[in-house]
């Protein structure tokens, strides 16, 4: 079957990453470290909060440089022989502190405790897939 690869619209980026909440975040060092999680986006911007302790930390406190990938197939089916169309958005860039109040979010629970990151993009590159009749 015929398929047609483009990058998506500005519009359509900003409609696919506000309608997906689940990415997989990628780090680099001395050895690769990739962990799904959520996200929220407010403002043009991926939102990200970390427990402050373990495996994530040690990445972030040697290299803040990231790799974000939103991915969502257009189908989901079993059967391998169709090929799946799909759109993704992938941000490269450096993750940063914020505060909640810069984007109009409630305050934490008291007690609750996070590291609060965004995504500060360098590169951001955007794919969908269609099948073409």
């Amino acid at each position: 079957m015929p398929y047609s690869m483009r990058e998506l619209t500005d519009v359509e980026k900003e409609t696919f990453l506000t309608e997906n909440h689940w990415g997989t975040l990628s780090f680099t060092g001395d050895e690769v470290y990739a962990i799904p999680m959520g996200y929220q986006y407010e403002k043009g911007t991926v939102l990200l909060g970390f427990q402050p302790r373990g495996r994530k930390m040690d990445y972030i406190n040697k290299n803040r440089n990231v790799c974000f990938n939103v991915c969502r197939p257009a189908k989901q089916t079993t059967d391998s022989k169709e090929a799946y169309p799909y759109t993704s958005v992938i941000i490269e860039g450096e993750l940063e502190e914020y505060d909640r109040s810069q984007y109009g979010l409630e305050p934490l629970p008291e007690g609750v405790k996070l590291g609060l990151y965004r995504i500060k993009p360098k590169r951001v590159g955007t794919q969908k897939m269609d099948f073409t009749p």
